[in-house]
Formats: structure tokens, C-alpha cells, sequence
């Protein structure tokens, strides 16, 4: 054989062994950063980890550089004379230590060897928790990587979900992720198989009926057994929801927030939250019956909704809240337990509706709108005799309406006379003082009717009464003071966390519950004193104070009640004089919310704002026209499981944002007045924002806050007198270890209530028009400071001509 061929060819093989060698020492390069990259990625989502080395030696950072760069050194001429692709791995790993030890090194090292990591958020120890166990239990989404495959599509179907995606969307995706990703690989081909993977499992029972025969239809069948209707129209179908193991998850998932405010309601503080639910004296009274028991009750909500435009199609609602959660908690779509859901196009009938929800329920109060009440507690409605729930006022029939004018007494239902007129009313098949029937939650409540019934003011109040009277105010005006009244609720500042403001009455076809509570509790007074006579403007008054009075803190502590019912009283009692027409009952229905105040808390905390919110979100989760049923209750399968993660609230403290190293020679005899520690420079910093009792206030210096007016407030001397400014900018003084505002206060300069000192009504006004209301000084007079914690709210500013009128935020705490 030729011998210069041999030398090629063992060349060529040698050569050969070396490009093999590189390219896979090449390719471990890439695997190896890939998946430290996927690491980082996934340590990101739990933000920072500081991550410190302790060693026996401890090296200056010269020192340690220059043993790297030997380090590397030495490799790299192992590197040269050693080529074996086993020890080329492993000097590939020492590289990347030794290159990385800079970084890793304390420069306060001890003599320790363990690593320590500081956690930056308390949640993140749960959230690697998890993280870990989903990896434990799932195989990763493809070798070049170690995300795991479960928390790669627990995150996909949170961003389908909030993007709301269809399920044939959905699927087009999937397809598209899969078809880039490496093969192969254990990224589910289809959205179904993504569900199984999760485990996320049906929590709906559903059954059909037939609405002319009462009866349930069989399993898929389209036609009544007994009438043969095939009609869509004469059929209606339920969706009861697995309460069990819902309400175990939902415990489970909220006992730590439960178990906290449980302990607050047994020791009766109630300090830095409205006159709430567990406060109430029914609730009290219930906790004395069950003293030696641990207690969960429920707040039944009742409401219905329309799905389609077209069709007469609807949805009602069957849901219930958890009283023993705090109410910033209380109201939120997933804390909300749904329990049962009719879909059809005729009311529901709440004995076939409810039949197989209610004996699972045990403890529950009732709460929802006036057509919704009715329905559920099967009395007459609202165009009926004998139709108010609460006492026996019977009504009279003026001009095709029924009116309810004011009574001086009125004879009250008790709950013997309640049941028995009830079961009456269920044997005889007839009208008996407003009862139909006996209600389908009779067998499951624990406070016996009509106490538990709570009347909701966003119905009977804002979107009932306080709307038509607004309607009619502005009905009263000339074209050209509509014009002018529209302008000013339409360029109205407000604080910044206000979503919605004040509406023009020009559109109040479309006007939310929202807007007209901004209106009728801060803006009615201020702006339409300048078009109304004195006596007109005392009357609104009186409602606007009783309204105020109930829906936040108890301002007056025991007398809060008595005052607000003389004001409704006289507000009732000379009603006819003002407006016509419109003593119906939604009107009738506030002579009882003192009652409902006392028995059940403020009604900031006992709103259907939460309600409102759940039912309109799952009434639009769906897509296309057809099996709405099925769609909306599949949809809330996965939205209950994707946001089902154990969690702990975190611990908010009062703390300062945005710091602002350029003013410090500004306001440096800031420091000077108020600390005599000689380093200004480390003991005096300025922000631009603060955060006080869970709500951001805003200073001047604050550039982004553009309309909003979060910056004006209400705080208390040491007297304990209300005193009202524009804060200038936070400060620390570290050396004192205490926060603090500058505030350009303006003075008080003259009582509100004297506008209406010539009114007949004045004498019942004075004492809450001076509470809410606050007439001030256009200029600030003098400028003070005070501590962060002296600051109570934050404050609506109406600039008039001479003067400002503020009036405080009512309550923190209520579904926006």
C-alpha cells in the first residue's frame, strides 16, 4: 500500500477526532449556558436572590482577581496538552466557577463554608416551594433546558386566560410553540391535553329542565319526556357547582387571612377598618350562640344578567362571599365562592333552580337587588301591596304607581309572624300581607327572617333613588346651567386611585353605580348650590348626610344611628313637597338601613360591588353564540384552579417611594429645625411619595401625577380637631428614626353649615354638614410638619369663588 496514503488517511482520522472533539466540547458549552440562562430565568420571576460564599480565606478583590486570571491560565495551558473530551468537561466546569468566584465571594466573609441567600421578597421561599415541586413531579419541556414542563404550561395558561384566548385560538398557538420547539419533547400537542396535564377538573354538576313540566330532562336529551317540547326557549339549564370541595380549597387557600381577622373579631378590634359585617350585633349574637364552635358564614349574593342582545337569554347567579375575610379581600372575583348558575331565557324558579344547592349550604345570610330578593324569597314584587320586607306599610296606588308616602309608625315584621305567614301563603296558594310562599333557604338559615335580609344601597340607593332625584334636579335647570353643570363633574380632579369620577347627567343612560356615589357623597352639594334655592339644597342635604353617616365609620359613635334616622325622617316626611312621583319603594327602603347598619355593619361593607364585578366578568367569558352553559362554566374550571396557589398576604408597612437626591440643599434647614445631629447629609433624605395605612399619597413634587389630587389631605392636632393642606414633600430624619410630611396648611374659614343657617332644616344639619363638609382658606397661610402618621385621608377639593370646599374620602375599603 502506498505509504503516503497511510499518512493521509491517519491525518484525515486524526483530524477528524480533533473537529469531533471540539464540536462537542463546543455544544457542552451551549447546553451548559442554555440551561443557566433557563435557571436565571426562572429564579427572575421571584425577583432577586443575593447570593454569598463563605470561605475559610477571605481575598481582597486584587487578590482574587489575579487568582482567576492563574486559574484560567493554568487551564488554558491543560487545555493545549490534554484534549480528551472528559477532562475538557470538566475544565469547562472549572472555568465557569472559577469565573464566577469573583462574584460569589463576601467581601465580610467568615469562617464558614455554607452558602447563605437573602431572600427579597417574603413569598419567595413558597414560590421555590412550588416551583420545586412542580419540577419534582414533571418531566422538563425538552433536554436543552430545565424549566419543567407543568410550570411552563401553568404560566401559558394564565397569559391564554388573561388575554382571553378561545380554546380553537388557544390551540393554534400550542401548535405554533410546538412546532419551534426542539423534538423531541413533553410540551402537550393540544389545549386539552394541557388541562390533563394540570389536573384542573370539571367543579359543575349540570341538568337540564323543562320549564312547562317542572321536571329535569334526562342526560343529552333535547326533548321533554312528558310535554315532547323541543323549544331552546321552554328550557333552562343549571350548572351546581362541587361545593365541597370547592369551599376546601377556597379554606385552604385563605386561612391564613381568615384566621387573622377571626382573631380580630374575637377581640372586637376593629380599629383601622369601617363599622364591618363581624361587628355588626346579628353577627355578635351569632358568634354567642356558637361560642364553643369555628364558625364560617357565608353572604348569599342573588343577581341576574343579560348574555346576549338578541335573544331574551340570560344568566342569574347563585354566589356567596365569606364574612370572616377582611373586606379588602372579601369582595375580590376569586374569593367569591359560586354556587349555582341558571342559564335560560325566562326568570329562574328558585325551588327547581336551588333544589340540589341548598342542603349543602350551611351557614348563610341573603343579599342582593330588589327584583333578585323577591325571586329568591319568594314574596311579591315591588309593584305590589305589602311588598317592603321589613314591616307591613301597605301602599296606595296614584297615577298607574304605586307610592309609599311616610308614616310617622310603621308596624314591623318579627320573624314568628314572618314563617307562619309564610307557610300560610304556601298552603293556601295565595297573597298573605305580601308572602307567596315558603322561601327556599328557610331549612338552611341561622338568623331566622327578616333580619338577615339586607337591602343593597347600590340598587335601593345609588342606581334606585339618588339617580332619579339627580335626574330630576338637573330636569329643573335652564339649558345654559346644564351646560355649565356638566363641565365642572366632567373636570373634576379626584384622587388617583379613582377608576371612575363623575359623569355628565347628560349621559346617565349609561351612567355606573360608581359615578353616582362620587356624585351624590362629594360633588352634589358643592356644585349645585350655585343653581338651586337654599331650601331645594337643605333637603338633598339631608340625604346626602344620611347616606354619609351609614356608609363609612361611625363618626358620632353611638348616636350615628339616631341622627341618621331623624335626617331620613325629615327627608322622607317632606319628600312630596320637592318631587313627585317618586315615593316608591326604593324610597321606603331607606327608612330601614339604621336598622341594617346596626344589625349588619356600614354599607361600604355590605355593598354589591364585588357582585356586580363577579357576574358581569363571568358573564362575558365566553365566546361565540352558541353553548354559553358550557363555556362560561368551563372557563371558571380553569380560572379557579390557575388561581387556587396558596398565598400569604403580604405584611404592608407604612413606607416612603421615589427619592429625590437633587433637593437636599433646597430644604436643608429642614433638618436644621428639627434635628441637631451634624450629618445632614446621611440623616435627612426627601421622597416623593409615601405610603399611609395601605393607601399612596402624593406630594407636589410628585411630576407624574398629572390631574389627580392625591396630594391634598386631612389631618388632626393634637387637639384633635381636623386640619386640612397640600402636601409639599415627605422626609426621614434617620437620626430620629421618624417620618414626616410638609404640609402648606390652609385654616378653616368658616363653618359649612352657615351657608344654610336660614333653612328649617338647619338645626338637624349643622351637626354632620360640619363633619363632611369643610369650607377653607383659597391660600395656604402657614406651613408645618408633621408626622406621616398624623395624616387620616385624602381629601376632595372644589375650588369656588372666595374659597375651597373639601370634604374627605368617605370610605377606603369598598369594591371600586
Amino acid at each position: 500500500m502506498n505509504v503516503d496514503l497511510e499518512y493521509d488517511i491517519i491525518f484525515a482520522q486524526q483530524q477528524k477526532k480533533g473537529r469531533y472533539i471540539r464540536n462537542s466540547w463546543h455544544a457542552q458549552l451551549k447546553k451548559n449556558a442554555a440551561e443557566e440562562e433557563d435557571e436565571l430565568l426562572l429564579l427572575g420571576q421571584a425577583k432577586s436572590i443575593y447570593i454569598s460564599r463563605n470561605r475559610n480565606h477571605c481575598f481582597s478583590s486584587d487578590t482574587s482577581r489575579d487568582y482567576n486570571s492563574l486559574a484560567i491560565q493554568e487551564n488554558v495551558n491543560f487545555l493545549s496538552s490534554s484534549p480528551d473530551p472528559v477532562d475538557l468537561q470538566l475544565l469547562e466546569n472549572d472555568l465557569i466557577t472559577d469565573e464566577n468566584s469573583e462574584t460569589l465571594l463576601d467581601e465580610d466573609c467568615d469562617n464558614d463554608d455554607n452558602f447563605s441567600a437573602v431572600q427579597s421578597h417574603e413569598d419567595l421561599s413558597s414560590y421555590i416551594d412550588s416551583n420545586t415541586q412542580l419540577q419534582e413531579n414533571s418531566p422538563v419541556l425538552h433536554q436543552f433546558t430545565s424549566i419543567s414542563t407543568k410550570s411552563w404550561c401553568v404560566e401559558l395558561l394564565k397569559l391564554l386566560r388573561k388575554a382571553n384566548v378561545c380554546k380553537s385560538h388557544s390551540n393554534h398557538f400550542i401548535s405554533l410553540f410546538q412546532s419551534i420547539l426542539p423534538v423531541p419533547n413533553n410540551f402537550p400537542s393540544t389545549f386539552d391535553e394541557i388541562l390533563s396535564l394540570l389536573n384542573i377538573e370539571d367543579l359543575f354538576i349540570k341538568r337540564s329542565v323543562c320549564l312547562v313540566c317542572k321536571i329535569d330532562l334526562r342526560y343529552n336529551d333535547k326533548r321533554c319526556s312528558r310535554c315532547q317540547t323541543m323549544d331552546e326557549k321552554l328550557k333552562a339549564d343549571i350548572y351546581d357547582i362541587d361545593l365541597e370541595n370547592v369551599l376546601n380549597n377556597m379554606l385552604k387557600r385563605l386561612s391564613s387571612d381568615i384566621e387573622k381577622y377571626k382573631e380580630r373579631i374575637k377581640n372586637n378590634i376593629n380599629d383601622h377598618e369601617t363599622h364591618d359585617l363581624p361587628f355588626g350585633q346579628l353577627y355578635r349574637d351569632l358568634l354567642e350562640k356558637y361560642h364553643l364552635e369555628n364558625i364560617i358564614s357565608i353572604l348569599l349574593h342573588v343577581d341576574g344578567i343579560s348574555l346576549t342582545r338578541s335573544t331574551r337569554l340570560k344568566m342569574w347567579l347563585f354566589s356567596g362571599s365569606l364574612v370572616e375575610l377582611p373586606p379588602l379581600l372579601r369582595y375580590r372575583r376569586y374569593n367569591m365562592l359560586l354556587l349555582s348558575i341558571w342559564v335560560g331565557c325566562t326568570e329562574p324558579e328558585p325551588h327547581i333552580w336551588l333544589k340540589s344547592i341548598v342542603p349543602k349550604i350551611n351557614y348563610i345570610k341573603t343579599q342582593g337587588d330588589c327584583p333578585a330578593l323577591r325571586l329568591i324569597l319568594n314574596f311579591i314584587g315591588h309593584g305590589g301591596y305589602f311588598c317592603c320586607w321589613y314591616c307591613y306599610l301597605q301602599g296606595e296606588h296614584v297615577h298607574n304607581k304605586r307610592q309609599y308616602k311616610y308614616e310617622e309608625r310603621v308596624i314591623l315584621r318579627d320573624s314568628m309572624t314572618y314563617l307562619q305567614e309564610s307557610k300560610l301563603a304556601y298552603k293556601n296558594n295565595v297573597n298573605v300581607f305580601g308572602h307567596l310562599g315558603v322561601t327556599v333557604l328557610e331549612p338552611i338559615m341561622d338568623i331566622s327572617l327578616p333580619d338577615s335580609i339586607i337591602a343593597d344601597y347600590l340598587h335601593i340607593c345609588l342606581l334606585g333613588h339618588a339617580k332619579a332625584i339627580i335626574r330630576n334636579l338637573y330636569e329643573s335647570m335652564k339649558p345654559f346651567e346644564r351646560i355649565e353643570l356638566d363641565e365642572k363633574l366632567n373636570e373634576q380632579p379626584f384622587p388617583h386611585y379613582f377608576n371612575r369620577k363623575m359623569r355628565k347627567v347628560a349621559n346617565f343612560a349609561y351612567v355606573k353605580g360608581n359615578e353616582i356615589k362620587n356624585i351624590l357623597f362629594y360633588g352634589l352639594l358643592p356644585l349645585f348650590q350655585l343653581y338651586l334655592p337654599m331650601e331645594k339644597l337643605s333637603h338633598i342635604a339631608l340625604y346626602v348626610c344620611f347616606i354619609r353617616l351609614l356608609h363609612g365609620d361611625a363618626i358620632f359613635g353611638h348616636e350615628t344611628c339616631t341622627i341618621a334616622d331623624k335626617l331620613f325622617c325629615e327627608y322622607y316626611r317632606d319628600h312630596d313637597d320637592y318631587y313627585k312621583g317618586l315615593q316608591n319603594l326604593v324610597l321606603h327602603l331607606h327608612l330601614h338601613l339604621t336598622t341594617i347598619y346596626k344589625n349588619h355593619g356600614a354599607l361600604s361593607n355590605i355593598g354589591c360591588f364585588g357582585q356586580e364585578d363577579l357576574i358581569g366578568k363571568i358573564g362575558t367569558n365566553h365566546h361565540g353564540t352558541r353553548y354559553f352553559g358550557e363555556l362560561i362554566t368551563f372557563y371558571y374550571n380553569i380560572d379557579f384552579a390557575v388561581h387556587n396557589e396558596s398565598s400569604i398576604s403580604p405584611n404592608v408597612f407604612d413606607k416612603p417611594y421615589d427619592l429625590v437626591p437633587d433637593l437636599f440643599h433646597q430644604y436643608n434647614y429642614v433638618h436644621g429645625e428639627l434635628c441637631d445631629c451634624e450629618m445632614p447629609h446621611e440623616c435627612f433624605h426627601i421622597y416623593r411619595r409615601f405610603m399611609i395605612n395601605r393607601q399612596v399619597y402624593h406630594s407636589l413634587i410628585y411630576n407624574k401625577r398629572n390631574r389627580s389630587v392625591s396630594y391634598f389631605i386631612q389631618f388632626f392636632s393634637k387637639q384633635n380637631h381636623p386640619r386640612f393642606g397640600t402636601i409639599e414633600f415627605f422626609f426621614v430624619l434617620k437620626n430620629k428614626n421618624k417620618f414626616y410630611a410638609c404640609i402648606n396648611e390652609h385654616l378653616v374659614k368658616e363653618k359649612y353649615s352657615d351657608y344654610f343657617n336660614r333653612s328649617k332644616y338647619f338645626d338637624v344639619l349643622k351637626k354632620p354638614l360640619d363633619v363632611f363638609f369643610f369650607v377653607l382658606e383659597n391660600y395656604p397661610s402657614k406651613r408645618t410638619f408633621i408626622c406621616t402618621d398624623s395624616v387620616t385621608k385624602h381629601c376632595i377639593v372644589f375650588q369656588m369663588e372666595n374659597f375651597k370646599l373639601v370634604t374627605p374620602i368617605s370610605a377606603y375599603n369598598e369594591h371600586d
